[in-house]
């Protein structure tokens, strides 16, 4: 991973002495309005029983909406919070899909604010597809929907009731089989999605403290 510019004003939270602790607190754009977001929701849903004590905040965009209009959403959030509001860390999810050149300008964007862009490739049900498989082939766009038909991870663009969040440890696994990086901010190979690297923040394997 590139070397990261030193703490920005979208890096500024932290504990007033004497105040009571609170729970590290992630903020995560997503270029979907449905899949991701409800996808997030299940799994901090699942994390928090199994002990994780991470606050997650979700904005979501929606169709069409541009790698670099989701940085600029988390800039925007961001700016817009105050000392009561902030956040220890700031990510983006977005995809390789059709968006071309734009890619590149989000990533440096983000870069040059501190925010953590995790790209899927060639999109986010590359992810979900691995909780319950393991084939690295790439898949075009409609491959992929055809997946979570056959495997029943979504009803159109929305989680399934029955999605097995508790496989996010399979999923990871083959992701980083797939793509040892799995690194923010730079794109894999097809398949690959840098997902695992956020799954690190929501238990605790990846400490947010390290991240400054």
């Amino acid at each position: 991973m590139a070397k990261r510019r030193g703490a920005s004003r979208f890096s500024k939270r932290g504990r007033r002495p004497g105040t009571k602790a609170q729970l590290p607190r992630i903020l995560v754009v997503t270029e979907g309005s449905k899949t991701e977001p409800g996808y997030l929701d299940g799994l901090r849903r699942h994390l928090y029983a199994q002990g994780s004590r991470v606050a997650v905040d979700i904005v979501k965009l929606g169709a069409g909406a541009s790698p670099s209009h989701v940085v600029t959403k988390a800039i925007d959030r961001v700016g817009r919070a105050d000392a009561g509001d902030e956040f220890d860390a700031v990510v983006c999810l977005v995809d390789v899909d059709q968006h071309g050149s734009d890619l590149q300008q989000a990533c440096d964007l983000a870069r040059a604010n501190n925010i953590f862009v995790l790209v899927s490739n060639l999109k986010f049900e590359v992810w979900l597809l691995w909780h319950v498989a393991t084939s690295r082939r790439a898949r075009s766009s409609h491959d992929l929907d055809s997946e979570m038909k056959k495997h029943g991870l979504l009803n159109g663009k929305t989680m399934s009731l029955k999605f097995p969040y508790q496989r996010y440890t399979h999923a990871a696994r083959t992701a980083r089989q797939t793509w040892t990086e799995c690194e923010p901010g730079a794109v894999g190979p097809d398949p690959s999605t840098a997902m695992p690297w956020l799954v690190d923040l929501l238990t605790g394997d990846r400490r947010i403290s390290d991240l400054r």
